[in-house]
């Protein structure tokens, strides 16, 4: 019996430690992340573009009848064979129907710069503020 009471006091301990190294995180996004560097910055960007995926997605700025492309991430109509923005051939098997939208925000939609977490322009090949090919 006292090994299952000490089970459930680990597990307990072990589930505040989670709370407070979410509220840690938390913290430090909110307050330190223009400051953070090397892995700390690349998860602060994570974050950053994450939330403008999810803040997109419910604007319903996502439309069904676009896909974007692989090469440029340019909308490009849902059944065009090439990218009419830079010409790449397209691949013809479609996310399926279920996930499609939500994979398709994250994979294609970028709206902050992977490197310094700066916010893109809408068309922009490269970074304004770290000159990063976006």
């Amino acid at each position: 019996m006292a090994l299952r009471d000490d089970l459930h006091l680990i597990r307990e301990e072990e589930r505040k430690q989670n709370k407070w190294y979410l509220e840690l995180g938390e913290l430090f996004y909110c307050n330190c992340q223009d400051q953070a560097e090397g892995e700390l910055r690349t998860l602060c960007v994570k974050i950053s573009t994450s939330k403008a995926q999810v803040e997109a997605y419910l604007e319903g700025d996502f439309d069904e009848d676009v896909d974007f492309c692989l090469q440029c991430e340019r909308k490009v109509p849902v059944d065009s064979a090439y990218c009419n923005h830079c010409g790449v051939k397209l691949p013809k098997e479609a996310l399926p129907e279920e996930v499609a939208p939500v994979e398709r925000v994250e994979q294609f939609v970028k709206l902050f710069c992977e490197q310094c977490g700066s916010k893109l322009g809408e068309g922009n090949a490269f970074c304004t503020n770290c000159g990063t090919r976006v």
